[in-house]
């Protein structure tokens, strides 16, 4: 599974739409728009925040490499 897919699939996991989960991390909607359709990659300043969000392990995103 790459990123993308996490991204996506941990969202709609919690029911959260893009607009709650960019509030979230202090992002703009299109920003978080661009990391699930992989246009772009968040920095690993972001990585953690989505860790918390999402309630994920780090694990989880090391396997998306």
């Amino acid at each position: 599974m790459n990123l993308s897919t996490l991204l996506i699939r941990s969202r709609k996991a919690k029911r959260m739409s893009q607009e709650e989960v960019a509030f979230q991390l202090n992002i703009s909607q299109s920003t978080y728009h661009n990391w699930e359709t992989g246009n772009y990659t968040p920095n690993t300043k972001y990585l953690a925040k989505i860790l918390e969000v999402f309630e994920l392990d780090i694990k989880d995103i090391l396997n998306t490499a």
